[in-house]
């Protein structure tokens, strides 16, 4: 049978609120928050357009009706990181990313960038034993209640 949305259910995991993050020395360092006009203006360091990060970066910038300044792209996050503690470049991620680095610093986005993480099931369809503990495990790991 083919899937349609009435055949699928989502259940969200947990919801983050994604962050410019630049080295204590960058400019921007010490502003309480950024918005898009401002970080349209700062070089920055993405990933490449096949990750789904990149496309709500990207979707985002659009609703805003401006332009991410992207002065590198690669496929590494380590790579991003490395080079955004070392230089005034800055990059948009989630702050979890950074917990505990000293070397750079998160400056919330206004107005946020929101991603969900969720599981997606067919709707009255049981899943399979090892289906199953797949999903509890992720539950367990990553389920944030209100």
């Amino acid at each position: 049978p083919a899937v349609s949305a009435e055949n699928v259910q989502w259940e969200t995991l947990f919801k983050e609120e994604l962050a410019l993050i630049v080295s204590p020395q960058h400019a921007l360092a010490g502003l309480k928050s950024v918005s898009f006009q401002t970080i349209a203006q700062t070089p920055l360091a993405l990933l490449t357009h096949e990750y789904i990060s990149r496309r709500i970066i990207d979707a985002a910038f659009m609703k805003s009706m401006s332009a991410p300044l992207v002065h590198i792209e690669t496929n590494s996050i380590d790579a991003i990181l490395q080079m955004v503690a070392n230089t005034q470049l800055a990059t948009i991620k989630t702050p979890r990313l950074i917990q505990g680095n000293e070397n750079l610093i998160p400056i919330p986005i206004k107005p946020a960038i929101v991603r969900s993480a969720g599981i997606l099931t067919r709707r009255g369809v049981n899943l399979s034993p090892a289906a199953n503990i797949v999903v509890e495990m992720l539950r367990k790991d990553f389920l944030v209640t209100p």
